[in-house]
């Protein structure tokens, strides 16, 4: 029961650090930190894998957890779309006032 409880602190903690972690990216963007700015982002594709794994996890365990990750599908989509055609300025912007909003917004978990 230790290990599930630990699993939800550290879910919601990750989740509390992801907006500071988009507006980072989105700075780095705009100031044209590109390459500074792809290895956070690779980070933060990373932080998103371990987050869907601990919610699946913990769902496992008859956790009930408030986060749809298939809602920022279609913003991943125009992060990769927007990095493809190097259109920084946008995609700082999605990550600025789409992705980070989205992770200020939710509670993934009730304690």
């Amino acid at each position: 029961m230790n290990e599930i409880h630990d699993g939800i602190q550290s879910v919601n903690e990750y989740i509390g650090k992801l907006p500071t972690g988009c507006y980072v990216i989105a700075t780095m963007l705009k100031e044209n930190h590109i390459n500074q700015a792809m290895q956070n982002i690779h980070h933060f594709s990373e932080g998103l894998e371990w987050l869907a794994t601990a919610v699946l996890l913990l769902q496992q365990n008859d956790i009930v957890c408030h986060l749809n990750l298939e809602q920022i599908y279609p913003l991943l989509d125009q992060v990769n779309k927007g990095l493809e055609e190097k259109k920084y300025l946008q995609v700082a912007s999605i990550f600025e006032k789409k992705i980070a909003v989205f992770f200020n917004e939710i509670t993934v978990f009730n304690n």
